[in-house]
């Protein structure tokens, strides 16, 4: 049908299903996947987080949707998820690739003989 943009193929495809199903036969099927995850499957993503001593946001991903066939959107969701655990972007790191004991002793120490106040001479 040229004027409604559609072949006559499917304007066939539903006029069947009305006359099999009334009305409801005209109703799209297709119900969509799950686009947010519910209260227990945000509660146990949330304790899965916690009992990872790294985290990177790929892995975070891949758990909700492999587990609960979730993907966000926006990347949002998921630094909201890391947020509401309490881990950091900066915790998320196994260890600091710039972290040097001896300087970090050095400073320390300049540190805690700059807060300590001067003796009474």
């Amino acid at each position: 049908m040229p004027i409604l943009g559609v072949s006559s193929g499917l304007i066939s495809k539903y006029k069947k299903a009305f006359f099999l199903h009334g009305v409801e036969g005209l109703k799209l099927a297709y119900k969509g996947s799950i686009g947010i995850l519910n209260q227990q499957q945000h509660v146990e993503i949330i304790e899965w987080l916690l009992t990872k001593q790294s985290w990177t946001i790929k892995e975070l991903e891949y758990q909700i949707a492999s587990k609960y066939g979730v993907a966000f959107d926006s990347k949002q969701s998921y630094y909201d998820l890391f947020k509401e655990a309490r881990i950091s972007w900066k915790k998320s790191q196994a260890h600091n690739p710039k972290y040097e004991p001896d300087k970090v002793a050095s400073k320390k120490k300049r540190f805690v003989s700059y807060c300590q106040p001067d003796e009474p001479k």
